[in-house]
């Protein structure tokens, strides 16, 4: 704000009609930071808020709460900004802002720092805990790849960190206790606020070590904890911090939405696991379920303005049996009537803002080991290999993608130029995080692509079986990080949905081949003739439910790591690479 906005604000007249302009423009534009207008904002709403409180002669005359609450989730490493967004060196800079204009903030993370950029990987998550740890994070939920490392280095993560990695439905194996905290409590002036953490089940068919671990039901884990923090503290908002998203990725899946339906208690979920970019909030029974895209490109701030008498925080109870209020939450003594404000808006982290110069120095040694290793030109490419489509989606998991082709036509060069052989290899598209960009490549930018240093397996499945693994992708829908990718070898049609379709499960069950117009190398399948499928160590186990591969004849493991066989693909070519498109999976819409 320039001089004459200042005084002009001082004065009590308000440069921003629309209160909630202070958030940020929507996720099309930037918030403009107007520190001055703090006082007359926060009194605006202060204002409105008795208004609506005088309406009701039951409700205590309290001054409210306003509680800021700023969320990222699906962080994947993303320590440098992509595409122009995001980087935590911008992230700390906004979050530094909101700060400064508001006293209550509560800083979250809905999971998945673990395992995408190259710098991260590199370090397991060091630099981005210890730039967590400066910018102030209060919790973090555990996410799926959290697991992609041994428990050892998940442990030291947990010591180095200064915020609290929630999970309320994690056990260990042996002893069967709860290694994580399932909740904190903060107090906001007269407002008492609990997070509670909960970790999508399908952690270990989604992870390299996930199986180290048990995973509880998410539905009666969040109840057990949602009434432990009711109990113990009397808390005025729940929120439900969660990674399991909002994709219904099997009939038994248990997403975000389910949650809201079936918890009482919840004032909001604040939800990961399924980058899902949203404009609006998604509501379910009454819930607010918001999630804030992907990678720090975009930042969910929430704002809850709460008002209630003072009452006692011990909660009463009746024998055995909670006493529970009109909301399903666990009742206190001589409750009061609260009044709830919420807004929320998703704040866009482009070049106008500033970067932090206390998250660079936190950065900068480890930039500086990674550059030595990884920064010499392997290839040129042509053109970009796009990873996300103007919506968002990653390309990977919708269809066919020319990363994909890439990466599964550089497995098969591979085997084609060893002692091994293949008819045709096939990948899950989550495990590709990134795309390539126009111009110079690096072994850098190759990691970025495949983070999660897998290895180049080999399985012998019959015919019978071939039809058996199409029937499955088939099942899956078009955003899971199951949806095949496969290399030039391979024709076939998808029929398109976003969610679980059970009828196609059910076909599958009957051996009914729902990938139409299916061929290996031109020819329909054998059901007499045996097939070698390359795919990679993650799904030859049995990941993402690809079961089919655990039931093969003949396991080949090759011991070549993933990117290694794409760097020499790359190295290949004695031209430009092009993005390449030819049709081998093509999606009926």
């Amino acid at each position: 704000m320039n001089g004459e906005k200042t005084a002009v604000s001082r004065r009590g007249v308000l440069h921003t009609p629309n209160i909630f302009a202070l958030f940020g423009r929507t996720v099309f534009g930037r918030m403009q930071y107007a520190p001055t207008l703090t006082a007359i904002i926060s009194l605006s709403f202060l204002l409105s808020s008795c208004n609506d409180l005088s309406d009701n002669a039951d409700i205590p005359a309290v001054v409210p709460d306003t509680v800021i609450i700023i969320h990222t989730n699906d962080h994947h490493g993303a320590i440098y900004p992509s595409g122009g967004l995001g980087g935590l060196s911008r992230r700390a800079e906004f979050v530094k802002s909101v700060k400064e204009q508001y006293r209550n903030v509560l800083i979250l993370d809905a999971g998945d720092i673990n395992t995408g950029g190259v710098l991260s990987n590199m370090f397991k998550a060091e630099p981005d805990i210890l730039a967590y740890n400066s910018i102030g994070y209060d919790a973090v939920v555990l996410g799926n790849h959290e697991f992609d490392n041994p428990p050892e280095v998940l442990r030291k993560q947990a010591e180095a960190a200064e915020f609290k990695f929630l999970s309320a439905n994690i056990k260990t194996n042996g002893n069967g206790e709860y290694p994580f905290s399932s909740h904190i409590i903060k107090d906001f002036g007269n407002t008492r606020v609990a997070v509670v953490g909960i970790t999508t089940s399908s952690t270990p068919q989604t992870s390299a070590f996930g199986k180290q671990f048990v995973f509880e039901n998410e539905i009666s884990a969040a109840r057990r904890a949602v009434d432990a923090a009711n109990v113990g503290a009397a808390t005025d908002l729940i929120i439900l911090l969660t990674h399991v998203g909002t994709v219904q990725e099997t009939p038994e899946y248990v997403s975000s939405i389910t949650l809201a339906d079936s918890v009482p208690g919840i004032d909001l979920i604040i939800d990961g696991h399924s980058h899902t970019r949203m404009q609006a909030p998604v509501s379910a029974n009454g819930v607010n379920i918001v999630s804030a895209f992907e990678s720090g490109k975009e930042v969910g701030m929430a704002k809850f303005i709460v008002s209630r008498g003072d009452r006692p925080r011990s909660p009463e109870i009746g024998g055995n049996n909670i006493i529970r209020n009109e909301n399903g939450r666990p009742r206190a003594v001589a409750p009061t009537v609260r009044k709830i404000h919420f807004e929320w808006k998703s704040v866009q982290i482009d070049d106008g803002f500033s970067e932090s110069s206390e998250i660079n120095a936190i950065i900068k040694p480890f930039a500086d080991s990674l550059q030595k290793a990884m920064g010499d030109s392997i290839a040129v490419t042509a053109e970009e290999f796009a990873f996300l489509d103007e919506a968002g989606n990653r390309l990977p998991r919708m269809g066919e993608s020319a990363i994909g082709n890439l990466v599964c036509d550089a497995v098969m060069f591979f085997i084609e130029n060893s002692e091994y052989s293949a008819d045709f290899s096939l990948l899950n598209g989550g495990n590709i995080r990134a795309g390539l960009p126009l111009g110079k490549i690096t072994r850098e930018d190759v990691f970025n692509v495949l983070p999660f240093e897998g290895f180049v397996d080999i399985v012998k499945l019959s015919g019978k079986q071939i039809i058996e693994l199409f029937d499955f992708t088939a099942t899956i829908p078009q955003g899971s990080g199951g949806f095949a990718q496969v290399s030039k070898e391979v024709r076939y049609k998808y029929i398109g949905r976003m969610q679980y379709a059970p009828t196609f499960a059910a076909f599958s069950r009957r051996g009914v081949l729902h990938t139409p117009d299916l061929t290996i190398k031109g020819e329909e399948i054998d059901p007499e003739k045996n097939y070698f499928v390359a795919t990679n160590d993650f799904l030859s186990s049995g990941g993402d439910n690809y079961t089919v591969f655990t039931e093969g004849s003949e396991l080949h493991k090759t011991q070549k790591v993933m990117t290694d066989a794409v760097i020499e693909y790359l190295q290949s070519f004695e031209t430009a690479v092009e993005p390449v498109l030819d049709g081998r999976i093509f999606v009926v819409p």
